[in-house]
């Protein structure tokens, strides 16, 4: 049987049918797959299923489409760095959060206490614990003073939702095995000890950012 190319069935008075199947045989396809697979000039339709394809973790559909970009970009990196130190810090700045401070166990510790100056009270054994600020929006009239705010906006309560995407930011940094704790109170009230310049830039009863976890909040 004589072998027949699909240009000559292309050529020849073939069916629908033959003429489809030589169609689909050709190596010429009009997808530009480079383009659409580089995150940096993918569709921005495109770029949640580029993040499927390369398993990201860490994905919120309400991110600027650059983030998202970003994300995709980094994605081979990211995974490379889960369970390591360095990971938190390489994944919550996609969620606007920074790490001020964080204690890896184990530390000196006796008895399953914290050393007096070392360790935060209360803070558990072979844990890592960080301290992270991450801007939270306050209620549109809040109570203040033990006063409350007339009208609706009184009763909204402060969006936790910047916490929650932390918190799933570091569930997917770490390793299985490990465990981690995250505090994110961190400013303090002032106190005469901070030695407060008295050029109006503070005022009593305000507050200032804490540095390490053993600055009671």
């Amino acid at each position: 049987m004589n072998e027949i190319s699909a240009e000559d069935l292309l050529q020849s008075a073939a069916g629908p049918m033959l003429r489809a199947l030589a169609a689909a045989f050709t190596d010429d396809l009009p997808v530009p797959i480079r383009q659409i697979m580089d995150p940096a000039t993918a569709p921005a339709a495109f770029l949640p299923f580029i993040a499927a394809h390369r398993s990201v973790d860490l994905w919120f559909d309400d991110w600027p489409e650059a983030r998202k970009r970003l994300m995709v970009a980094e994605a081979v990196k990211l995974a490379a760095l889960k369970g390591t130190r360095a990971a938190a810090a390489a994944f919550l700045p996609f969620v606007d959060a920074q790490i001020l401070d964080r204690l890896s166990y184990p530390q000196r510790f006796v008895l399953g206490f914290g050393a007096l100056g070392v360790t935060p009270i209360d803070h558990k054994p072979f844990t890592t614990h960080f301290l992270i600020k991450v801007p939270l929006r306050a209620p549109v009239t809040p109570i203040v003073l033990g006063q409350t705010g007339l009208g609706e906006g009184a009763l909204q309560e402060v969006d936790l939702e910047p916490i929650q995407r932390v918190n799933r930011a570091l569930v997917v940094s770490k390793a299985p095995e490990t465990l981690l704790s995250a505090d994110f109170a961190h400013r303090r009230p002032l106190t005469f000890g901070d030695r407060p310049k008295l050029d109006g830039t503070h005022r009593l009863g305000g507050w200032v950012d804490r540095a390490t976890l053993q600055e009671l909040p």
